[in-house]
């Protein structure tokens, strides 16, 4: 792959990060709980993404890896219930950084898995995220209640959860490259919602009742087509052509991004200490990238 190709890849990826660090405040301006939001995301988007196929022309996936659909449907699923829960206990902010490790578990999974070179850059990389996250929970520390520590914990695991989901999805892109983002982000938001309307019709507590104002709903449409089909679009072009590793990293955007407006807008997480750790944040995927543009310029 040429350099023009790769930082077209390296914008499209954090282009989509930015999209969707903003989906996290249409859950809260929403009013929704927290599978309801998933389900509706996940529906919308779905008939977003195959209409566009279809206006397309696009193929859909083969029968043979619907499986590997499935898969990525549950996983994204699951990650999406575990945020929003996450959101409910610890806040926007809070909970999109927690649940956005991904470059810890994507490193892991490069080396491992993909044979992906680790070398000293991602290990200062990693750790100055490590440095960022701890400015970022500082003054969480001395006040750990219930609802704090299982926010805290959904959101690690979600982190987790979605790791594996964007493995399955390169996975996906490498078995059918013929096959377009369009039609693959089509199929798991509709096996996706399904899974979840499944659920909430077993579980007594759940209701699809939208939101009560024009507001509501509107928070709702604007978060399934902003976060859900434009901001994953982009990533899905992007990711097939950077490696676990360098996604990892540049998905960091989302997280440091949804809590600086946590900060600006609703007025939470601005103590000094957090704001010092999210712009380390933002400081390492800068340097990310201007390393990858430099690797890939000398390649």
């Amino acid at each position: 792959m040429n350099t023009s190709s790769h930082n077209k890849a390296l914008a499209y990826v954090a282009t989509g990060m930015v999209l969707i660090a903003i989906g996290p405040f249409f859950v809260e301006f929403s009013g929704l709980e927290a599978m309801g939001s998933s389900f509706y995301r996940m529906l919308i988007g779905g008939i977003a993404f195959l209409l566009i196929g279809k206006y397309q022309k696009e193929s859909l996936p083969p029968k043979r890896l619907l499986w590997l659909y499935g898969s990525a449907a549950l996983m994204i699923t699951l990650d999406l219930l575990l945020c929003n829960q996450s959101i409910l206990f610890i806040g926007a902010g809070l909970s999109t950084v927690l649940s956005n490790l991904e470059v810890i578990f994507l490193t892991l999974i490069g080396g491992i898995v993909y044979k992906e070179k680790v070398g000293q850059t991602l290990l200062t990389t990693s750790i100055l995220i490590l440095i960022g996250m701890f400015f970022l929970l500082q003054p969480y520390l001395h006040d750990m209640h219930p609802h704090f520590v299982l926010g805290v914990t959904y959101a690690i695991f979600a982190s987790f959860v979605f790791s594996i989901y964007l493995l399955i999805l390169k996975s996906i892109s490498r078995k059918s490259p013929e096959i377009s983002s369009v039609a693959n982000l089509g199929v798991i938001c509709i096996f996706g919602a399904a899974i979840l309307g499944a659920l909430m019709a077993c579980l007594p507590g759940a209701t699809f009742a939208l939101p009560a104002s024009k507001f509501g709903i509107m928070s709702i449409v604007m978060y399934s087509l902003i976060s859900q089909v434009f901001g994953w679009w982009l990533i899905s072009q992007g990711i097939r052509n950077l490696n676990l590793s360098t996604s990892g990293v540049l998905f960091l955007l989302q997280p440091a991004l949804t809590f600086l407006g946590d900060c600006l807008y609703l007025g939470r997480n601005t103590g000094i200490f957090q704001i010092v750790g999210c712009l380390v944040l933002l400081a390492t995927i800068y340097k990310t990238i201007k390393e990858e543009e430099r690797r890939k310029a000398t390649a």
